[in-house]
């Protein structure tokens, strides 16, 4: 099930050729330009404006863009327009080839969007040149978003398990009890303890602990619905979050997350169990009153003899 859990996804810079588009009607022109840049990048050709789109809308995706202006139907204005104006095309950096000379030629081009602007015919190193600078400059700047997005995936998962973090399930919490009190919606969160987890790493020791944990986190996200949020809460305990869910419903998810933990052994380890408290969300709750009775559930089922759940309702 697509559980909201977090796993960390981390995109791989592409080693492949960069691939450059080629949009010009004039098939000389095209073909010219292909030899000059050929081998060293993959390229591709566009006769007229409606290809160049439908090319650079289809994955893979150009790296680059070298575009005519002057081609009936559509001119390379109105295509470099439509490809910032698409959030699928938008990033990629486009150079003016044209014959079109002229200042007002080329700043326009270059407020439309356009990265650079060449007037033919042009000089065999000067193209080489200004397209080897943009696709360096490009694969930078993907190397730099996809470090980006690694180092935010890392900032709210734990590292652990894969699982969203305390941090991150503070402020989804919070969200949570934000949309329930302003819409009157139901919203409970279960938190569960692994029982005598501490005899696991003094027997076995903290590698299989920490197998244990990673195990238990499979376990309770194949269980978990699709619009559930779940993360470690810290040590062996973990918070699972429950939009739109009442009291009754919450407690049964429990009890299935609980049967999915005890039914069958963890490798290494053996058989293991978990205890669960379970509440839910009331008008002016504060995050610390929320949190304070699903920790009192969490003890009552500990106290009661562990491997069960508990709700706290007062």
């Amino acid at each position: 099930m697509d559980v909201k859990f977090g796993v960390l996804n981390l995109s791989t810079v592409n080693t492949d050729k960069q691939t450059i588009l080629i949009v010009d009607d004039q098939r000389i022109q095209t073909l010219a330009l292909k030899k000059l840049l050929h081998p060293e990048w993959s390229v591709q050709i566009a006769l007229n404006g409606d290809e160049a789109l439908a090319i650079a809308s289809t994955e893979p995706r150009p790296d680059l863009i070298l575009l005519d202006i002057a081609m009936p139907k559509m001119n390379g204005y109105e295509v470099c327009k439509r490809l910032k104006n698409s959030e699928a095309t938008q990033d990629i950096p486009i150079i003016f080839v044209t014959a079109l000379d002229g200042h007002a030629n080329e700043t326009f081009g270059l407020q439309l969007g356009a990265v650079d602007y060449i007037v033919k015919p042009p000089r065999a190193s000067i193209v080489r040149a200004r397209v080897r600078n943009h696709l360096a400059l490009r694969k930078t700047q993907t190397e730099l978003a996809l470090k980006n997005e690694e180092l935010e995936q890392l900032a709210i998962h734990d590292r652990l398990t894969g699982l969203y973090n305390r941090r991150k399930l503070d402020e989804s919490l919070e969200q949570e009890m934000t949309r329930a009190a302003r819409y009157g919606r139901s919203l409970s969160i279960i938190m569960l303890d692994l029982d005598y987890f501490k005899r696991v790493n003094d027997s076995c020791g903290h590698l299989a602990g920490d197998a244990v944990l990673v195990e238990t986190a499979a376990r309770l996200r194949e269980a978990l619905r699709t619009h559930d949020i779940i993360g470690r809460w810290g040590g062996e305990e973990f918070l699972v979050l429950c939009p739109e869910t009442g009291l009754t419903d919450a407690t049964g998810l429990a009890e299935r997350l609980r049967q999915a933990l005890a039914e069958r052994e963890f490798p290494v380890a053996g058989q293991l169990t978990a205890s669960f408290g379970v509440t839910d969300h009331r008008a002016e709750d504060l995050l610390d009153n929320l949190l304070s009775r699903v920790d009192t559930a969490l003890y009552c089922a500990k106290q009661n003899g562990r491997n069960r759940v508990e709700q706290e309702t007062l």
